[in-house]
C-alpha cells in the first residue's frame, strides 16, 4: 500500500512538470523539442515527487499514531480548547488591524497572540494522556461522556497474542485454547514457522522430534479454531538476529509475546509459569493414587506421571507392584523447568 501511494506522488509529480511548462514557461517551448522539454521538467517533477511521497507517508504514519492512542472524549475535550484559543486569538488580531498602532507594533502584536496561541495548545497537549483532560466533556456533557466511555470499554478490541517456536511445541498450546483463557487473535510469524520447518528437517533427533510435533500442535489448533489464527508474512529481513525479528514482530501488531520462558523488557505471557501457578500444590505426607508407567533405573524403583504432567519417582516399590498403586509423597523438587515428586509406595492399601 505505501508503495502505490510513493508511486502515485511520483506520476503526480510528472504529470505536474509536464503540463506546468506550457503555463508558467511558454517561451522555452519555442526554441526546442517542445516533447523532450516537457519529459526533462516531468523528470524533475518526479523526483521530487518521490522525496514528497515518503515524507507524507512517514507523517500519516505518525499523525495516526498519535491519533490512536487517544481515546474520543480526550480529543473532544482538547479540541475546546483548541477552539477557545483560536477565536481569542483572531479577535485580538483583528482588534490590532483595527486600532491606529504603527505597522511594526501591530506585527509583535499578532506575533504574540499567535505565539500565545501555540504555546497554550503544546501545554494543554502534554495532559491529553490524563484523565483530568475530560474535564470539559464531563462538566457539560455528561450524558455523553458516559456513554463514550461505556463504548469504549466495550468496544475495546483484545490484546492480540504472538507465538514463537518453543510455544508452539510444547503442548500447553492446545490446552490454552480449550481453555479459552486467552482472548483475541493468535499471530504467528512466518519466520516461527520456517524455524519449525528447519527443526523438523534437522539431523539432531530430539529437534527432529520438537519440529514435527510442534507443526502436528499448530495443525491441529488451526483445524480447532480456524478464525483465530493471523499468519505474519512479514520476515523483518533488517533485523539480522532472530529475537530481534521477534520483537520487532510484536511492536508491529502491539501483541503479547506468548513464549515458554520469561523475557526481560518485553510485554510476555510465559505458558510455563500459568501452567506452574496453576498446578495443585504436593507436600510431603500427601498420599495420591498413582498409575505407575514403567520401572526405574534403580532397583525398587519406578516411575509415573500424574494428569497435570509431573514426573512421579517412586522407590521402595514392592517387586510385586501393581499397575495402580497408592503413593506416599516424601519430598517435592521444584525447579525452573517444572516440579519432580519423590514418593514411596503406600503399603497399607493397594488398589
Amino acid at each position: 500500500m505505501i508503495v502505490f501511494a510513493i508511486f502515485g506522488y511520483v506520476v503526480f509529480g510528472w504529470l505536474l512538470g509536464f503540463y506546468s511548462v506550457a503555463s508558467s514557461w511558454p517561451h522555452l517551448l519555442e526554441h526546442g523539442n517542445p516533447t523532450g522539454i516537457r519529459c526533462v521538467f516531468g523528470g524533475f517533477g518526479a523526483l521530487l515527487g518521490f522525496p514528497c511521497g515518503i515524507f507524507w507517508q512517514e507523517f500519516y504514519r505518525r499523525l495516526k499514531i498519535n491519533c490512536l492512542a487517544y481515546s474520543t472524549e480526550q480529543v473532544i475535550s482538547q479540541l475546546s480548547w483548541l477552539i477557545t484559543t483560536w477565536i481569542i486569538t483572531n479577535l485580538f488580531s483583528m482588534l490590532c488591524l483595527c486600532l491606529p498602532f504603527p505597522w511594526l507594533f501591530k506585527i509583535t502584536l499578532l506575533v504574540l497572540g499567535n505565539f500565545t496561541h501555540g504555546f497554550v495548545w503544546w501545554m494543554r497537549k502534554g495532559k491529553l494522556k490524563n484523565r483530568q483532560s475530560t474535564y470539559w466533556l464531563n462538566e457539560f456533557a455528561p450524558d455523553f461522556a458516559q456513554t463514550i466511555e461505556i463504548i469504549r470499554r466495550i468496544l475495546t478490541p483484545a490484546r492480540k497474542r504472538l507465538l514463537d517456536v518453543r510455544s508452539i511445541t510444547h503442548n500447553q498450546l492446545l490446552m490454552m485454547n480449550q481453555t479459552g483463557f486467552l482472548e483475541g487473535p493468535w499471530i504467528i510469524p512466518q519466520d516461527v514457522i520456517d524455524g519449525l520447518h528447519r527443526l523438523a528437517s534437522s539431523e539432531n533427533s530430539n529437534l527432529r522430534y520438537r519440529g514435527k510435533r510442534g507443526l502436528v500442535i499448530l495443525n491441529l489448533a488451526k483445524q480447532a479454531y480456524p478464525n483465530k489464527w493471523i499468519i505474519d508474512s512479514n520476515l523483518y529481513t533488517k533485523y539480522p538476529n532472530y529475537s530481534e525479528r521477534f520483537i520487532a514482530a510484536s511492536k508491529f501488531w502491539d501483541a503479547t509475546i506468548l513464549v515458554s520462558r520469561p523475557l526481560k523488557d518485553v510485554p510476555a505471557i510465559s505458558i510455563q509459569e500459568i501452567f506452574q501457578s496453576l498446578r495443585s500444590p504436593y507436600y510431603p505426607g500427601d498420599i495420591l493414587d498413582l498409575r505407575i508407567r514403567r520401572s526405574g533405573k534403580y532397583p525398587r524403583q519406578a516411575i509415573g506421571w500424574l494428569e497435570d504432567g509431573t514426573i512421579v519417582i517412586v522407590e521402595k516399590i514392592n517387586p510385586k507392584f501393581r499397575q495402580n498403586s497408592r503413593i506416599r509423597i516424601t519430598h517435592v523438587l521444584q525447579s525452573v523447568t517444572g516440579t519432580m515428586i519423590f514418593a514411596e509406595q503406600e503399603t497399607r492399601e493397594t488398589i
